[in-house]
């Protein structure tokens, strides 16, 4: 017979946690994530996923940025025998300092992305090289309100990757949980245009990552945080070798925003771009400073330019080898999808309809991917259950064959409705929806029933037009830390550097749990059962 003491302890626990819903949603937060593959950028199909971008460089480097067709037949980009994808500069030909910059490529993904996971294999990143500004960085498509974050960034003969994210309201970086150093802690516009930054390490960028054979960068990205971590190409973890990544094994991260900065607010929708560039706003204006050949000691940017113009050969380690980037979305309950729109069928016991949203994607053979049912606290209309209600949990599966959607209800309610969503599969007396993606700029739509700012948002995925590209005011440019301070600590390299091993986690809690949905996350139970039940057992 069960002791009273063990008996009151559940008693309490079960009572404790219909006081405090919240805390029994931060278990479920806790459990872990499990991810699937949704898009894998590799080999020949690689650039369907991208735009090339030909305007002048917002960054004002001395720099031509070519189209596609320009770019192949000049050797700029290409797919390597290995199946790798390589993006190059002009590294052959002298240039008059006065015309125009050196040849290079910027690439644009076609699609937004909000939240994931997402992993780079890259072999070769540019070298640490006198007037070369090389990133591979997001950014919203209303800047710097919808945040940008720049992944791997560095200039001249830095040794080490500079992280860094801009977001237009209020977030600070601190050195808490993470192995990266902070040397800007202030993410906002109104701290200044460097945004936080942190130091990721020896061996995380130009020479010193080339050196070990490249690695892999991992992006995970929820409503709650942003993490990344770098892995050495000897220190991959096996789960991503296998192409199941678990998060759980990859230890601490080299960045982690998340305490001091609300994400599902500051980050929105995200473009990825890969682009190198010479000299401009940062490489140039620190040239002095960096060790590199000066031909005016009065003029930083312009002994930048005189180099470039005239050193070809010094470049043709400026390029990017990139294995694959792939995307993956978190399959416990939130997910990251491309364009999302309503159904053309739907049946919802509330008191207003709300369409389940279905994703889709704007590139020929993507594998589609999954989105959240609408939290009814954020569905005009729907009836929120009260804090009786059973917890509910829902799991949308989408068929690949079909892009048909079919919504599992498990649990229920004791005391009101929640609203659910049935699609019907699409059928000759019922066809699909026809799909159309909006051009025009700014805030990329919501679906019905969805904020922006909510964890359980769908991702938005917006392909943009060829010629629309993120509004840049004066002074104030989307791009890659185009403003960092002379006072950086990256001016000169490092005496040396060396690589530091990898430290892993045990596994985490299991992935299988799943994330609490329903009014405002919050998971709850039928309180008479469970006082009927402790009455019970204290009896007993």
């Amino acid at each position: 017979m069960p002791s009273s003491s063990l008996l009151l302890s559940v008693a309490t626990l079960a009572i404790s946690t219909l006081v405090s819903p919240s805390s029994a949603s931060s278990v479920f937060r806790r459990a872990g994530a499990s991810y699937q593959l949704v898009e894998s950028w590799q080999g020949e199909s690689f650039f369907d996923y991208f735009d090339f971008f030909t305007e002048t460089d917002p960054t004002h480097g001395f720099v031509t940025y070519l189209d596609q067709s320009s770019a192949e037949s000049s050797g700029l980009v290409n797919v390597t025998s290995s199946g790798s994808v390589y993006l190059g500069v002009d590294h052959t030909t002298v240039l008059q300092d006065n015309g125009p910059g050196r040849n290079s490529v910027r690439i644009s993904s076609k699609k937004y992305y909000e939240q994931g996971l997402f992993i780079a294999d890259i072999q070769h990143m540019p070298g640490s090289i006198c007037g070369v500004w090389p990133a591979l960085w997001t950014v919203g498509k209303d800047w710097p309100q919808d945040g940008e974050l720049d992944i791997i960034e560095g200039v001249n003969q830095q040794q080490v990757d500079e992280i860094v994210a801009h977001t237009g309201g209020e977030c600070t970086l601190t050195n808490t949980g993470m192995t990266g150093q902070v040397t800007a802690s202030d993410c906002s516009l109104q701290g200044g245009t460097s945004g936080c930054t942190a130091n990721a390490g020896p061996g995380s960028y130009g020479n010193s990552f080339n050196e070990n054979q490249g690695g892999v960068y991992a992006i995970e990205w929820t409503s709650d945080f942003i993490k990344i971590w770098i892995f050495p190409r000897s220190s991959i973890p096996e789960s991503i070798t296998s192409g199941n990544p678990d998060v759980s094994t990859f230890g601490t991260p080299v960045f982690r925003l998340e305490d001091s900065c609300k994400v599902s607010e500051q980050f929105l929708s995200q473009q990825f771009i890969i682009d190198t560039t010479f000299c401009g706003d940062w490489a140039g204006g620190v040239f002095l400073n960096s060790g590199c050949p000066l031909s005016n000691p009065n003029d930083a940017t312009q002994s930048c330019v005189n180099y470039v113009a005239s050193n070809p050969s010094a470049f043709t380690e400026a390029y990017w080898e990139i294995n694959y980037i792939k995307v993956y979305q978190n399959t416990t309950g939130q997910a990251s999808s491309s364009v999302a729109v309503p159904s053309s069928s739907s049946v919802v016991p509330a008191s207003e309809s709300t369409p389940a949203p279905v994703a889709t994607s704007s590139v020929p053979g993507d594998p589609p991917s999954g989105s959240t049912l609408p939290s009814p606290a954020d569905t005009p209309g729907a009836t929120v259950p009260s804090a009786t209600t059973e917890l509910v949990v829902l799991t949308t599966t989408i068929c690949p064959e079909s892009l048909a959607t079919s919504t599992t209800l498990v649990g229920g309610s004791s005391v009101a409705p929640i609203a659910l969503s049935v699609v019907e599969s699409p059928s000759p007396e019922s066809p699909a929806p026809e799909i159309s993606t909006p051009n025009a700029p700014g805030p990329a739509p919501t679906s019905p029933g969805f904020s922006a700012a909510s964890p359980l948002s769908s991702t938005l995925a917006i392909s943009p037009s060829p010629s629309v590209t993120p509004v840049i005011p004066s002074g104030a440019s989307p791009a890659p830390s185009s403003f960092v301070p002379v006072e950086s600590s990256y001016l000169a390299p490092p005496a040396s550097s060396t690589v530091s091993g990898s430290s892993y986690l045990p596994p985490g809690a299991s992935s299988a749990f799943p994330l609490a949905t329903g009014a405002a996350n919050k998971a709850s139970f039928g309180m008479p059962g469970v006082i009927g039940a402790v009455a019970i057992a204290l009896l007993v």
